[in-house]
């Protein structure tokens, strides 16, 4: 938001330098972010008339111009082709310092001495984007009746300084001249004063001229339109002019100009129809249909999306409600009537169109923020007395429409304690009332509470909390004492699950694995990539209603997905080989459409490709399932492992991860069909399941007194078999006495009947109470065998 200093001083009275008032805006929460002049360095130009423009006589393509400065008459040479007898410009005289730091001085055009310069507005160091289109080549023309001999300076209003502030979401009664001058009156004790506007009559559903029809009043609950006769399209006056460029906005035409102006200074925005391309004087705020299109004030033909808020005719959209209007109803030199919009929309509505649409204005800007009610009719009026003051149309019915429905006041309920409790200050309570009354609030006091009337246009005071607030930065932050700390002083430290995370990054870390952090976020199209049913739970993704891209528009309900993005992302760019991990929350709709919070799972990722390059003395390891597996058995020494059949995972190189026979995770190669360059191994373990199962402390144990002995065992079974189904038939077979066992060798091929393979497992044995004899031995391989040999229809291979 750009504040002109001098347009300020319309509405409050001020005293203060602009340095001052910029300092006390930024101490009181309204925080000015630049501080500029208007003036680029201009010295000592003034305005001219010319009274005579000659050919030179010895150039073809310079001017000889006569120039009334008030107090003498001087001769300019000139190369504009836009300058004519009787025109008022401003002039550089000999001695004028241009914002380049150029000095001018009497020069020489072929014969002819020039004692100054005509000036253009490039020369006067206005920025071009504010410039008007007509005044862009050649010299500035000024209105005719601008007085000669002024200072240029005055005359453009460069004797000005511009604020830009930036402001917080809640305060949208700052965005306007009028909001600012309420806070610079409360901090500088001043007097806010504002035009009231022009009386409108009683405002009418539906005229012989016009008729409004609004089909959802929760997406607009207000629109007036007013129609103005006789209408003359015009360059602006100089000062309206001034005041537009003061705040970065560039001069149209005295009906557009007077749009600007009102929302700048109320900000309420306004839009002006050409009443006549109205299709049927009428005007609809309707959602758009499937395949409408409008050309907007910039020139785009941009396609509306299904849903967007617009303003409509009979025929055809004409406006993009709250952003834009179109160039089919846009207001020319040609237009006689006008009609007036001033409307409230739905600030989220606002937000989702300009957004859908890829169009951000000004007007969007304060509709999306949300804006005062009563600023409606407020601006509407203030727009007819300026169009009636600047003579450039009549107003002679009343405004069409709807007015929204709103409470004017806010009551709250204000206890001077408990402000002076929060606050740690000392006010009396006559103080407060001073600090809520400059602010324009209404207090009526009952003793122990203030009774506070706040107006509609303070949208953000809507708690006995927000009236602290207010006072606290008005009195002033450093005005509040600075006392030590008191109280019971308590340790922070972390909860026992946090500790266990801090524990487990650690670990994995420490395991040489990268921690990754991706938003929680998903792509919905990326069930597609991974061919994923309707049924499957990640295609019940949570949409989010206004979010960043498309890319990013639900909440993601896996890990996975981001994981495998990463990965995706580091192969496309040649990394050799990685291996990360992920600890975040993923989201579970409970039912769609969401009705209820959805279920957050702390969940752990992992992901890898390629090899972990070695050295000269160890080599190139691969990064493939079995890593990874050793990894989660690494974490849960606990958990077993059993075939699964995820559709995004490679058939027969995937499984479930159990603990206690509950499925806590899954690990696999992702399916060829993803798009990856590499063979890429992703996890996932639910670790709000998972985590009671990790133990990071290390537990001993001591070693042994006696010898263990080792046995190998190869079993033929079916292939069908799980090895963890054999391993838990020899632990339970063997009783206390296995002390471990591992399968060492696969084996299928010659001599195996088909469908059949060799498990070749070697198991450790021993006891605490003495050396194990061959009798002892001998009996329990007995029993392993004929467990494994009954269980399985297992052969034992000789």
């Amino acid at each position: 938001m750009k504040v002109s200093y001098n347009w300020l001083k319309n509405y409050v009275a001020v005293e203060e330098a602009p340095e001052k008032i910029a300092a006390v805006l930024t101490d009181a929460g309204v925080a000015v972010d630049a501080f500029v002049s208007l003036n680029e360095g201009l010295e000592g130009a003034v305005t001219g008339k010319l009274l005579s423009v000659e050919p030179h006589p010895n150039a073809s393509k310079l001017l000889v111009c006569q120039v009334d400065i008030n107090t003498q008459v001087i001769t300019i040479v000139t190369g504009a082709s836009n300058v004519a007898a009787g025109q008022v410009v401003p002039v550089g005289l000999v001695g004028t310092k241009l914002p380049d730091g150029t000095v001018l001085g009497v020069a020489d055009f072929r014969g002819i001495n020039s004692y100054g310069m005509l000036l253009s507005a490039d020369e006067l160091g206005i920025e071009k984007k504010v410039v008007p289109t007509y005044q862009r080549e050649g010299i500035y023309i000024l209105p005719p009746d601008t007085e000669v001999g002024q200072n240029v300076i005055s005359v453009f209003g460069f004797d000005d300084y511009c604020f830009e502030l930036d402001l917080t979401p809640n305060r949208a009664d700052c965005l306007s001249m009028v909001g600012v001058a309420w806070d610079v009156a409360a901090l500088t004790g001043a007097r806010v004063k504002a035009s009231a506007g022009k009386a409108l009559g009683e405002v009418v559903p539906a005229s012989t001229e016009l008729r409004v029809e609004i089909q959802d009043q929760k997406l607009c609950p207000g629109y007036l339109g007013l129609v103005v006769e006789s209408v003359i399209v015009q360059e602006s006056p100089l000062w309206l002019q001034n005041m537009l460029r003061s705040v970065g906005l560039r001069p149209i035409n005295n009906i557009v100009d007077i749009t600007n102006f009102v929302m700048w200074e109320l900000g309420q925005p306004l839009h002006a129809f050409d009443y006549d391309k109205l299709a049927g004087q009428r005007i609809i705020v309707r959602p758009s249909v499937a395949g409408e299109t409008i050309v907007t004030l910039d020139g785009e033909e941009r396609k509306l999306p299904e849903g967007t808020l617009i303003i409509a005719d009979e025929l055809r959209p004409v406006a993009v409600a709250g952003v834009m209007g179109s160039l089919g109803s846009e207001v020319t030199i040609a237009t006689k009537r006008i009609v007036i919009e001033s409307a409230l929309f739905n600030l989220v509505s606002i937000r989702r169109t300009s957004r859908l649409v890829g169009l951000r204005s000004d007007a969007s800007a304060r509709f999306d923020k949300g804006l005062d009610p009563a600023g409606v009719t407020l601006a509407l009026s203030r727009a007819a007395e300026l169009i009636e003051q600047l003579g450039c149309g009549k107003i002679t019915a009343s405004p069409v429409g709807i007015t929204p429905d709103y409470e004017p006041i806010t009551h709250l309920s204000l206890r001077p304690d408990r402000v002076n409790s929060l606050l740690g200050t000392n006010l009396k309570s006559v103080e407060m009332q001073t600090i809520l009354a400059r602010l324009g609030f209404a207090v009526l006091d009952h003793g122990a509470t203030l009774a506070v009337a706040v107006p509609s246009r303070r949208r953000d005071v809507v708690h006995e909390v927000d009236l602290v607030e207010e006072i606290g930065r008005i009195h002033g932050l450093e005005h509040i004492p600075t006392l030590s700390m008191s109280g019971e002083l308590t340790q922070g430290k972390l909860t026992s699950r946090q500790k266990m995370l801090r524990t487990l990054r650690r670990l994995l870390v420490g395991t040489g694995l990268n921690e990754i952090l991706t938003l929680s976020f998903y792509d919905p199209a990326f069930k597609e990539a991974l061919s994923l049913d309707d049924s499957h739970p990640w295609s019940k993704a949570i949409v989010l209603q206004n979010p960043l891209s498309r890319e990013r528009s639900a909440l993601r309900p896996s890990l996975v997905p981001g994981m495998i993005d990463v990965l995706k992302y580091n192969q496309a760019r040649q990394v050799p080989g990685m291996i990360a991990f992920e600890i975040g929350t993923a989201f579970d709709a409970l039912e769609l459409p969401i009705a209820r919070q959805p279920r957050e799972r702390l969940t752990l990722s992992l992901g890898a490709y390629g090899v972990k390059r070695g050295n000269w003395l160890v080599k190139n390891h691969e990064l493939d399932f079995f890593h990874v597996k050793g990894i989660i058995e690494t974490l849960l020494p606990a958990a077993a492992f059993s075939t699964s059949s995820y559709v995004y995972l490679h058939p027969g190189r995937q499984a479930d991860i159990l603990i206690d026979n509950e499925v806590v995770g899954v690990i696999g190669e992702v399916h060829p069909r993803v798009d990856l360059r590499e063979r890429t191994v992703v996890a996932e373990l639910d670790l709000e399941k998972s985590l009671s199962a990790f133990s990071p402390e290390p537990h001993y144990t001591g070693m042994r007194r006696f010898l263990s002995v080792e046995r190998d065992m190869a079993f033929v079974v079916s292939v069908t078999v799980p090895v963890r189904d054999v391993i838990a038939c020899v632990q339970k077979a063997a009783g206390n006495l296995l002390q471990n066992v591992t399968l060492f060798d696969v084996y299928v091929g010659k001599n195996l009947p088909q469908g059949m393979v060799s498990l070749a497992l070697r198991m450790e044995f021993s006891k605490d109470s003495g050396t194990l004899n061959e009798t002892e031995l001998s009996e329990v391989i007995v029993a392993i065998r004929q467990a494994v040999e009954a269980s399985f229809a297992a052969q034992l291979r000789s």
